[in-house]
């Protein structure tokens, strides 16, 4: 029984210490740019952005949290040569409640992606991706999630996955040049509520060798 209760006793000492340390840093009142507040960033922290423009272009790191309270008021704007968000190996990431979309470019034959997953484990939630040049959001291995997102007028398609393992619920992928989501080179989806509408080239696509999708309640409509 002793030895019962003092398992429980480090246990709960143990989940307190990691509490104390999680930290959460307020951009732009503790750090001017969010990439200096990810850059300062360790697992577990989370770079809250207050409302506003932030006009960077973002790498992700694992463990780290990035959230807005408004997804229609915290806008992250990047330049248009590379991904407003780039994550590669980011395990246990996350971008909640914000909004991404590309600086205006110069030349059109540019075809740049907003969000760019390669491999780990992320999470988008409740986020909107405006007018990429490229896709909206690009996945390239690894297992990851979107919920609730908005993914719309994006140059090519709004969601590509190839070699990964992607969940989707509640998400909108409207008026974009290429597909509204395409799922291949072993590709797997799993989604529920998904909406598809305005596509220019097709709502929904899944093809490849390996590719293969479990669907409820998708509406791929006027495309």
């Amino acid at each position: 029984m002793i030895d019962r209760r003092v398992a429980l006793l480090l246990m709960l000492l143990a989940s307190v210490a990691a509490s104390q340390e999680r930290r959460t840093l307020v951009v732009p009142r503790d750090f001017e740019t969010v990439g200096a507040a990810l850059e300062e960033a360790v697992e577990g922290d989370i770079v809250e952005l207050q409302p506003g423009l932030y006009e960077e272009n973002l790498s992700l790191k694992s463990g780290v949290t990035v959230l807005g309270r408004d997804a229609a008021k915290t806008i992250v704007r990047g330049a248009p040569t590379a991904p407003v968000v780039r994550a590669v190996d980011a395990e246990g990431a996350r971008l909640e409640n914000l909004t991404f979309e590309q600086a205006k470019q110069e030349s059109s034959e540019d075809k740049v992606t907003a969000i760019l997953i390669s491999e780990g484990s992320v999470v988008l939630d409740g986020c909107a991706v405006w007018r990429a040049s490229g896709f909206g959001v690009h996945i390239k291995g690894g297992e990851h999630r979107l919920e609730g997102c908005r993914v719309r007028e994006c140059g090519r398609e709004g969601l590509r996955v190839e070699d990964a393992k992607v969940t989707v619920r509640e998400c909108h992928f409207s008026f974009n040049t290429g597909a509204g989501v395409h799922v291949r080179v072993k590709g797997r989806i799993t989604g529920h509520d998904i909406r598809c509408e305005g596509n220019k080239e097709i709502g929904f696509r899944i093809a490849g060798e390996g590719s293969e999708g479990a669907l409820t309640a998708l509406d791929a409509r006027a495309n």
